[in-house]
């Protein structure tokens, strides 16, 4: 891991290059930085000519746990509200697991699929989802107006803040689950809420991986029908 220097127009711009992203580094060193801030809105999956690179460079600023340290300093979107998503995943996390610790109390034959499978993959949908109405992806677009763009990322953070002061629920009715288990037995809940979380950040990666590869095929596509319709116009 290593801290980037990067020199564009006069200002260093400092960032942590977690994957040390040579190739996608090189094609951003060469852009100015509205042209990087587009790519950031736009959530460009294809930049190098690395397939690899392209994907942990989006992985690293998409992913709700990873974006928070190492997503690129011109993303629109700020660090203090990936910490608020995080707080949003984190306490969905401890209700799904105080839940899981009540059956395997109860109906421990439910436990391990509800813990393994079902609720880490609950989990990682609720980070997506959250982030990306947190983020309105679908007006981030360079092809947006600025006016459109800033009253739906004012609507965004409305929704971010709901999802806040639901999380709060959520918390506090994994203490009441925690305290029905507590009751009825005693167990390590502490291992099952790291378990559960990790499981769901993994799960969160393969989605990522989905959201990246549809998106690289829509870029690949847009980019051969423009090839199409510029060589049809050069032959007309």
């Amino acid at each position: 891991m290593k801290v980037m220097k990067v020199r564009k127009g006069g200002v260093i711009q400092r960032g942590i290059d977690m994957f040390q992203l040579s190739k996608v580094n090189d094609v951003l060193n060469d852009l100015s930085e509205p042209e990087i801030i587009s790519i950031l809105r736009d959530g460009t999956a294809r930049i190098s000519d690395s397939m690899l690179q392209d994907f942990l460079f989006y992985l690293q600023n998409q992913h709700n746990v990873l974006s928070i340290f190492f997503a690129h300093e011109l993303h629109p979107f700020t660090r203090f509200h990936r910490f608020l998503v995080l707080f949003c995943s984190l306490s969905l996390a401890f209700c799904l697991t105080a839940f899981g610790f009540l059956l395997q109390n109860t109906a421990w034959i439910l436990e391990f699929p509800f813990s393994t499978i079902i609720a880490p993959l609950m989990l990682a949908i609720w980070d997506q989802v959250l982030e990306l109405s947190a983020k309105c992806d679908c007006v981030q677009h360079s092809l947006c107006s600025d006016r459109i763009r800033h009253w739906m990322e004012r609507f965004g953070k409305a929704i971010l803040g709901v999802s806040v002061f639901c999380s709060a629920w959520f918390l506090a009715f994994g203490l009441v689950f925690v305290w029905l288990a507590k009751r009825i037995s005693g167990g390590s809940f502490f291992r099952n809420f790291i378990q559960m979380t990790m499981t769901g950040w993994l799960y969160a990666i393969g989605l990522l991986l989905i959201q990246f590869l549809w998106a690289s095929y829509r870029e690949h596509r847009k980019h051969r029908n423009n090839d199409i319709e510029q060589q049809n116009s050069i032959i007309s």
